[in-house]
């Protein structure tokens, strides 16, 4: 199961120019990149396009959110140091659409029922707390 979003924004960020710098030498960039690319950007929002029915009772299309790019999901492509924005082939903030595979999605929606107990936002906060840069 897969999660469709649109990505609303992504930051520019020094990690990522050190990553296309040194490609499959940095710690979070899977050894066959050259085979199977990655997605760079790894602090983005996100906005849901579609989203499968075992999601659907807690969010629905249109809802926003921000990507946590440090998983620690010990069966990510490179194990505990698998991140959104360098390891995932669909997730990056560098792209127009993003596909989150439901692993992540699942770690996903687990980061957020233990921090916050939040799942999607109004407008206002969204584009107020992604200011601020605060992972939520």
């Amino acid at each position: 199961m897969k999660v469709l979003t649109k990505v609303v924004s992504d930051s520019l960020h020094i990690s990522s120019y050190k990553a296309t710098n040194q490609g499959t030498d940095h710690n979070r960039i899977p050894n066959d990149v050259a085979k199977k690319p990655i997605i760079i950007g790894h602090e983005f929002a996100d906005e849901l396009v579609e989203i499968v029915a075992k999601w659907a009772h807690k969010l629905k299309a249109d809802d926003k959110f921000s990507i946590q790019p440090a998983l620690y999901y010990e069966n990510g492509p490179l194990g505990v140091l698998s991140m959104a924005g360098y390891s995932y082939r669909h997730i990056g903030g560098n792209a127009t659409y993003v596909i989150i595979p439901n692993e992540v999605f699942k770690t996903l929606a687990i980061i957020c029922d233990k921090n916050m107990g939040l799942w999607s936002v109004e407008a206002e906060t969204f584009l107020l707390e992604n200011a601020l840069n605060l992972n939520f």
